[in-house]
């Protein structure tokens, strides 16, 4: 049965994009080349809508799931939906900062409020800072930083879809398995939009061998999977709770820790912290799009789009075996916390050669 949902989630991306592509072109849905885009043409922003669409019939009416499941599934898709629905209005009409935030807390808020999940301390198991009366703030902001840096990361073709696949990977090996249902399901949305997406060439282009346009995924699919990571792993981490209903059935669960979600989706969210706290040093706006990202950087070296989306995926995957590896091993909060910074410190330096050697 599975087999099935995932076949017909990669199938249908495929489907809904072709289907629908003209349809947002004609509707002014499109990325125009020129500022932060880097493409030729007008391209259809429809790979969000396509893969969010293939998830629901997928999921809710081609195949029959648990009770529990279906209803666990439909809070998921529903908190995320204001996030789904501004994010695709500014895709067409460019939504002031604010309000976009405004309706990512509100979608945070619910998320929390109907899956029943809090960040409840900083730290670790060895050494934890409750947070009491700032644990609801704290959880929201860091809520709005997941699906914002994923939006950040969508920026060369085939970027956000295949650092998004590495970051659902481990959730479909490790979690739960109501979450890694999901989360297998959300891969196989991606590799069906990245058919559209990759910058494939000769033999491996369906897109050329059936003439179909390239499609974009668009903020209402960066910004949509950014939320649905941030909720699933908290939830991957709530043993607890998915103890208390069976959900493990006698099996061993790789006991997973929040802040270790940094190893698995490195990229966006390293790179987005690295990319704010610039702009916040500068006095810049960190809410405006810019072109101070990795990707712009690799770019600006004067590496083709296809070598930067390469090394973005060989990083990636250079962390998920590291993150693997420490989770496994369990050493312990120090040396996740030494880890984390020695990375920032290196990818910030690498990333400041980068734009260096445009000047150079």
């Amino acid at each position: 049965m599975f087999l099935i949902e995932f076949v017909c989630a990669f199938v249908l991306v495929i489907v809904l994009c072709l289907f629908l592509g003209p349809l947002f072109i004609s509707m002014g849905i499109v990325a125009h080349a020129g500022g932060r885009h880097i493409h030729n043409g007008s391209i259809p922003l429809v790979g969000g809508s396509a893969m969010i669409l293939a998830l629901a019939i997928s999921e809710f009416l081609i195949v029959k799931t648990d009770s529990f499941d279906m209803h666990f599934y439909a809070l998921l898709f529903l908190s995320a939906i204001p996030v789904f629905l501004v994010s695709l209005l500014d895709d067409r009409y460019e939504v002031h900062p604010l309000m976009r935030l405004t309706v990512q807390a509100f979608s945070v808020l619910i998320s929390m409020r109907v899956l029943g999940f809090e960040i409840s301390y900083i730290g670790t198991n060895e050494l934890q800072m409750p947070l009491g009366i700032w644990a609801t703030p704290f959880t929201v902001v860091t809520g709005l930083f997941f699906i914002n840096a994923f939006n950040m990361s969508d920026g060369i073709d085939g970027q956000c879809g295949s650092v998004a696949i590495i970051a659902f990977l481990f959730l479909a090996l490790n979690a739960p398995p109501t979450v890694a249902h999901i989360a297998t399901l959300i891969i196989a949305a991606l590799l069906g939009f990245l058919c559209l997406n990759y910058p494939f060439s000769g033999q491996l282009s369906l897109r050329a061998k059936i003439n179909a346009t390239k499609v974009f995924m668009g903020d209402s699919g960066s910004a949509t999977l950014g939320m649905l990571y941030f909720c699933l792993f908290i939830l991957a981490c709530q043993e607890s709770m998915w103890e208390s209903l069976n959900f493990f059935g006698g099996r061993a669960i790789t006991e997973l820790n929040f802040y270790e979600c940094w190893y698995f989706a490195f990229l966006p969210l390293v790179d987005a912290l690295h990319t704010v706290a610039l702009r916040l040093i500068r006095r810049q706006n960190p809410l405006q799009g810019g072109l101070d990202h990795f990707h712009h950087a690799l770019l600006y070296a004067r590496f083709a789009p296809k070598e930067a989306l390469l090394r973005s995926i060989f990083i990636s995957i250079i962390f998920f075996i590291l993150g693997s590896l420490v989770v496994t091993a369990d050493l312990g909060g120090l040396f996740n916390g030494s880890v984390f910074l020695v990375s920032l410190i290196l990818f910030s330096a690498y990333k400041a050669h980068l734009f260096h050697k445009t000047t150079t």
